[in-house]
C-alpha cells in the first residue's frame, strides 16, 4: 500500500515537473526571441527564496523551488508572481516592447502546452495504434447498466445498436463523453424489441460528476483461471477451469451477475455451484473473506480486442480530433461550473486526485496519455482571464491595445496579488476536497 502511494506521488511530481517546464519554456523562448531579458526561470515556487536547486548562467537564474504547484519565468519589467514593480527603461525590458510581442510571450506557454499534448497523442497513436472492442465482441450479451446507465433508462442485457442514428462499431464509442454534450438518442434491442432512449442535456452534468465509467459495462461469460492460495475457494477445492453456474441456487451466466449476487450475501457462508470438465456439477459450501471475496481470478470468455494502425499523417489527423474533442468538453465543463450547473466539489480534483489517476503502478502508455491530457487541461485553465494566470495578463494587454494606453501598474499588481490568493485558496480547497473524497466515499 505504502509503495503504491509513493509510485503515485512520484508520477504526479514527474508529470507536473514536465508540464511546468514545457509551459515556462514557451514563455522563456518567446521572450528571448523578442530580445527581452529573462531574470529567472523557476520550476515550482521558491516562496521565501527557499529552493532545492539554483544555477546562474549569463543573466538568467535557474531554480527548482520547494512548493510543487507551479512555476514562473521572471521577465525584466513584467509584473508576475514576484509582484515586482521595478521597471527598467531599456530595450530588453518587457514594457518597452510592442504589445503584440508581449501578448505572444504571454500566450506562448499555453501554445507550448497544446503542442506538447498534441505531440504526445500523435506519437502514441502512431506507435501503438488503437486497441478497441468491436461491436461483434460485446453486442451478443448486451450491457451491464451501472448507476448512470440506470438513470438514463438502460437495463441489464440491453443491446445498444445505434447512437444518434449511427451504428455502434466499437464499445469505446459509448464511453466518449462528447456524445453526451447534447441530447443523445440510443436505439436499443430489449427482449427482441427495438426501443429508443433519449437523454436530456442534464446527463452531461452527471457524466462529469460521476465519470463515464459509471455508465455501462460489457457483459461476458467467464471461467476461473486462477485460485488464490489458502482462500475460501482454494480450501473448497475450486479449481482453474471451473465455471460458476449458480450462487445460493441463483443461476449465474455472466460475471456481473456473480458480482451482484456475491455482494448480496449477508451470511458468513455461501453455496456455490460449479461446472467442471463440461459435465460434472459440484456444490461447494464455503466461508467468505472480508468484502465477500472468495479468492478467485476469472477469464473473460467472450470479448476480444482488435487493433488498428495508422500512417504518420492519419495519426496526426486523429490526434487533432482528440485534442479538439478534449478542448470542447473542458470548455463546456468550465462554463457549466461557472454557471453553477455542476457540483464544484465533485468535479474539482487537486494533487491527490491527479496522483490517483496515475495509479499505484507505472505504465508508460498510461503515464504519457495522462501527461498529454493534463497538458491540454493546463493550457485551458491558464487561458482563463484570472489575474496571476496567463489569461489575466492577456486580458489586461487586450484592454490596453483597445484603449491605446497603459493600465496603472499598481492596479495590475494588486489584481495579481488577489489572483494569487484566490489560486492558493483553490489549491488548498482542492487538497482537502480530495481528502474528503477518500475518507467519505
Amino acid at each position: 500500500m505504502f509503495s503504491n502511494i509513493i509510485i503515485m506521488a512520484l508520477q504526479m511530481c514527474l508529470a507536473l515537473s514536465v508540464l511546468i517546464f514545457i509551459h515556462e519554456l514557451g514563455h522563456y523562448l518567446s521572450a528571448k526571441f523578442f530580445g527581452m531579458k529573462v531574470e529567472k526561470f523557476v520550476i515550482f515556487f521558491d516562496i521565501f527564496e527557499w529552493y532545492i536547486f539554483k544555477y546562474k548562467y549569463n543573466d538568467t537564474e535557474y531554480k527548482i523551488g520547494w512548493l510543487p504547484i507551479g512555476g514562473y519565468v521572471k521577465i525584466s519589467g513584467m509584473i508576475d508572481e514576484s509582484l515586482n514593480l521595478k521597471i527598467t527603461n531599456n530595450d530588453s525590458c518587457y514594457t518597452s516592447k510592442p504589445r503584440w510581442q508581449r501578448l505572444i510571450v504571454i500566450l506562448s506557454g499555453i501554445i507550448f502546452n497544446l503542442i506538447f499534448g498534441l505531440l504526445i497523442f500523435w506519437g502514441l497513436t502512431y506507435y501503438n495504434g488503437n486497441q478497441y472492442i468491436p461491436s461483434k465482441s460485446f453486442m451478443h450479451n448486451g450491457i451491464k447498466a451501472l448507476s448512470l446507465g440506470k438513470k438514463i433508462g438502460f437495463l441489464d442485457g440491453d443491446i445498444i445498436n445505434k447512437v444518434n442514428n449511427h451504428y455502434v462499431n466499437r464499445y469505446e464509442d459509448l464511453l466518449d463523453a462528447s456524445i453526451f454534450l447534447n441530447e443523445t438518442n440510443f436505439t436499443i434491442n430489449r427482449n427482441n424489441q427495438e426501443i429508443n432512449i433519449k437523454t436530456s442535456n442534464n446527463i452531461f452534468k452527471d457524466i462529469l460528476e460521476e465519470g463515464v465509467n459509471n455508465f455501462i459495462q460489457p457483459r461476458f461469460k467467464f471461467k476461473i483461471y486462477n485460485v488464490i492460495q489458502n482462500s475460501p475457494a482454494f480450501l473448497s477445492d475450486i479449481r482453474p477451469g471451473d465455471t460458476i453456474i449458480a450462487l445460493n441456487n441463483k443461476k449465474i451466466t455472466f460475471f456481473d451477475e456473480f458480482q451482484d449476487e456475491i455482494l448480496k450475501v449477508n451470511s458468513p457462508n455461501v453455496n456455490i455451484t460449479v461446472l467442471r470438465n463440461e459435465n460434472l456439477i459440484l456444490h461447494k459450501n464455503m466461508s467468505l473473506q472480508d468484502n465477500n471475496k472468495i479468492g478467485i481470478l476469472v477469464k473473460n470468455m467472450d470479448m476480444f480486442y482488435e487493433y488498428e494502425y495508422y500512417s504518420f499523417l492519419e495519426s496526426l489527423k486523429i490526434s487533432i480530433y482528440k485534442l479538439m474533442n478534449i478542448i470542447n468538453i473542458q470548455i463546456k465543463s468550465l462554463i457549466k461550473l461557472i454557471l453553477g450547473e455542476l457540483n464544484f466539489s465533485k468535479t474539482l480534483s487537486g494533487p491527490i486526485g491527479i496522483a490517483q489517476q496515475f495509479g499505484g503502478y507505472f505504465s508508460m502508455y498510461k503515464f504519457l496519455s495522462l501527461l498529454g491530457l493534463l497538458s491540454i487541461m493546463l493550457a485551458i485553465i491558464n487561458i482563463l482571464p484570472i489575474p496571476a494566470l496567463d489569461g489575466g495578463h492577456a486580458f489586461f494587454l487586450l484592454i490596453e491595445m483597445i484603449m491605446q494606453r497603459n493600465i496603472n501598474l499598481s492596479f495590475i499588481r494588486n489584481a495579481q496579488m488577489i489572483g494569487m490568493i484566490l489560486l492558493l485558496v483553490l489549491t488548498i480547497f482542492s487538497f482537502f476536497n480530495d481528502m474528503c473524497k477518500i475518507l467519505f466515499r
